[in-house]
């Protein structure tokens, strides 16, 4: 018996799509998801580095 190494296209029944088609779409949308993940902490970072910590610095060493 001989075990076939290379993946095949199959189909979805239901839908229709290719499972190659879905793992892109996955890996597409996960990279997305990632790099907004990047953004949204560095302008939290930015935000609260600029409204709380300076100011408190600022407040510790002038008092």
């Amino acid at each position: 018996m001989l075990l076939n190494t290379h993946p095949t296209k199959t189909t979805n029944n239901e839908s229709g799509i290719s499972n190659d088609s879905k793992k892109r779409f996955a890996i597409k949308t996960s990279k997305r998801a990632f790099y907004a993940w990047i953004a949204y902490q560095t302008i939290k970072g930015l935000i609260t580095t600029t409204f709380i910590w300076i100011p408190l610095i600022y407040y510790y060493l002038t008092h």
